[in-house]
């Protein structure tokens, strides 16, 4: 085969003949330039090959400038950079050789090469292409010799900063921090000293110092000063209250879990002990309690307040005339007393009065007990209740006692010797209780003995 016209010589102008071989093409480039095939681009590149061989319909992939003598091509496409095969080529910027016979160029390890100025403060530094980035221990800023940079590394307390090539690390210095995060505006701070990553606040006389981590600690000991951490917050200078006294505004008050130095409790909470250092909430139901009234059910306690419930059948009393109204009115087993409020005991509720007899003129008493009311008849009714009802009726019963407030259903007129009453209302039907009742037309005595009818059968 022609190979030399079959798959040619990719257009390249620098070849300057192709001669066939058996299922082969060597094609030559001029002078100054390599023959590069995929096969064998690294032996031809070493080497300076300005033939090469290639099978079949292997492509030719160009000729190729040769660069030497320390110099690159005018394009410097023929710089190299890491993993490329050189030759007597310069490396590419922010790469070097990796020997003085190299072929290759590796990425320059500038943090070795230009360094940190051996800063004692320095916490590492990253390598890149042709840079290095630096970073300072917690507290300092990362500085430039660039009054721009620097200006702005020191605002933000930037503790990196990354250096283009050999440029010069300018060291880590110290933040400021008492500018920085400063002290909350608080006019009684008299001083704020710089530490590494800290700032130490001082208070006048009078007032110990605040912060998130130092509230307790500082507050306990009338501490004036608070070391305050990185950018953590001071919380502000605070009045020391003592001698059992609290601030004419009440802010030293003190709440459950806050700390304190002999304060005054705010409202609803008390001293855990005589020398204590907090609040806690004050157990109103102990401390006042509940008469020691025997139909009390239970004691809740709250701010300031205790709620007190009586057991069913008794309502919550009050000294004050007009609670003490509602509460009987409305049956109200329970009553919330703020503070030292005296609780004026558990008392029983008039059944009688709050759900009555339903106006009925038979009803000749009603007597009032623990969560009921018994209710009497005249002579010749029975009482009638949802829940008594056939109980009464059979035993011709003129009382029923009723729980709580369960309906009472009427007095209702008792029929016997076989007689109805004139009304007819008296006389029995299915499922109705009766006593020696005659039955309504179409029913009968279930038994001689009965005390209920059922419907007659017809038929039979």
């Amino acid at each position: 085969n022609d190979n030399c016209d079959l798959y040619k010589w990719n257009g390249d102008a620098k070849v300057i003949k192709c001669d066939n071989g058996v299922n082969t093409r060597t094609i030559t480039c001029a002078a100054g330039y390599w023959a590069q095939s995929a096969t064998t681009n690294g032996t031809q590149y070493i080497g300076n090959i300005a033939s090469v061989t290639i099978t079949g319909n292997g492509a030719f992939l160009g000729c190729k400038p040769i660069c030497g003598n320390g110099k690159v091509d005018a394009d410097n496409k023929e710089e190299c950079d890491a993993g490329t095969q050189c030759k007597d080529c310069k490396c590419n910027v922010g790469y070097e050789p990796s020997s003085p016979l190299t072929i290759s160029c590796a990425l320059s390890d500038n943090c070795v090469k230009y360094g940190w100025s051996s800063d004692k403060n320095f916490l590492k530094c990253d390598n890149g292409v042709n840079k290095r980035t630096i970073t300072c221990k917690a507290g300092y800023y990362a500085s430039s010799a660039d009054a721009t940079i620097e200006k702005s590394q020191k605002a933000g307390a930037i503790a990196s900063i990354t250096l283009e090539g050999s440029a010069a690390f300018a060291g880590c210095k110290q933040n400021d921090n008492c500018e920085l995060y400063k002290w909350n505006g608080d006019a009684n701070v008299i001083k704020c000293e710089n530490g590494v990553n800290t700032r130490t606040i001082t208070c006048a006389a009078g007032y110990w110092a605040q912060s998130a981590t130092a509230n307790g600690t500082n507050y306990i000991g009338n501490v004036a000063t608070a070391v305050v951490t990185g950018s953590d917050k001071f919380l502000g200078c605070k009045p020391i209250c003592g001698n059992g006294k609290a601030d004419a505004d009440y802010k030293e008050e003190c709440d459950g879990g806050v700390e304190c130095k002999n304060c005054k409790c705010n409202i609803g909470y008390q001293s855990t002990s005589p020398l204590t250092t907090s609040c806690s909430l004050t157990d109103n139901c102990a401390k006042y309690g509940w008469s020691s009234d025997n139909h009390f059910l239970k004691c809740d306690n709250g701010l300031n307040r205790r709620t007190i419930t009586c057991k069913a059948g008794y309502y919550a009393s009050s000294a004050d005339g007009t609670i003490e109204k509602s509460q009987k009115a409305g049956a109200i087993a329970s009553i919330t007393l703020e503070g030292s409020a005296v609780f004026a005991g558990c008392k029983q509720n008039d059944n009688c009065e709050l759900y009555k007899w339903s106006d009925d003129a038979k009803v000749i008493k009603c007597e009032n007990g623990v969560n009921q009311r018994v209710i009497t008849c005249a002579a010749g009714y029975w009482a009638q209740s949802a829940t008594t009802n056939g109980t009464q009726y059979i035993g011709n019963l003129a009382s029923v006692t009723i729980v709580g407030n369960a309906k009472f259903l009427g007095c209702k007129p008792i029929c016997g010797n076989g007689k109805v009453d004139a009304d007819n209302k008296e006389e029995c039907d299915a499922g109705s209780f009766c006593k020696d009742c005659k039955c309504n037309v179409g029913y009968q005595p279930a038994s001689p003995l009965t005390v209920s009818c059922s419907l007659t059968d017809n038929c039979a």
